[in-house]
């Protein structure tokens, strides 16, 4: 069974109990259960091909409402469940779906201090791989555009402890309830728009 799940994240002016906010927590509590959740519309493609005919036992597909986001000159389209642009950063900034295309925004440019980007494609369940890519770092910063609360980075989060993870671990997410707003606003008030996330990442990378 596969779950195409529209209006994933912040869907803008529909009103407070139309945001697709809760979809991630609803679907970890379910046992042998798969999401992805793509940042372009190629992603969306392969995460439905993975989700039909790669993917045992249920599946699901999230992506936002609207057109496909504005993608930076270098942007990537992820071959797998993950991508992955390591330079030997001193920082790692995780994030997945939509706002993705901001924090690319965000390392791009000049005033930014730096950091390597993990971009998750499949979300639930985390891959070992990924694990072993954060290890490498003392410092993670992760954007989320859903609920902080048993969402995805605190599901990373914990699985990098389990796995001796002793550095700095941030955590940038919604808390609950998002006002009648629109998305760009909304993103803004919880640092998820670019600029937000420069300043994230430079506070972070400067910290001792």
């Amino acid at each position: 069974m596969v779950f195409a799940v529209d209006r994933a994240g912040i869907v803008g002016e529909d009103g407070e109990t139309h945001q697709g906010l809760f979809d991630i927590q609803m679907f970890s509590g379910i046992p042998g259960m798969t999401v992805y959740s793509p940042s372009d519309f190629n992603e969306q493609i392969l995460c439905l091909k993975k989700a039909v005919y790669e993917t045992d036992g249920p599946a699901a597909v999230r992506y936002p409402r609207g057109k496909e986001p504005e993608q930076i000159h270098d942007f990537k389209t992820a071959a797998d469940n993950y991508f992955y642009s390591g330079k030997d950063a001193d920082c790692l900034a995780v994030s997945f779906g939509r706002i993705c295309s901001n924090l690319c925004r965000a390392l791009a440019d000049e005033s930014c201090a730096g950091a390597d980007m993990l971009r998750l494609v499949k979300i639930i369940p985390i891959d070992d791989e990924v694990i072993n890519i954060c290890c490498k770092y003392d410092k993670i910063v992760f954007f989320e555009e859903g609920l902080k609360k048993n969402g995805i980075g605190e599901s990373l989060m914990i699985r990098l402890i389990e796995n001796g993870f002793k550095g700095t671990f941030r955590i940038y997410a919604i808390d609950g309830f998002v006002s009648h707003a629109p998305v760009e606003r909304v993103l803004e008030k919880y640092r998820l728009d670019s600029r937000s996330m420069i300043e994230a990442i430079n506070c972070l990378v400067n910290e001792n």
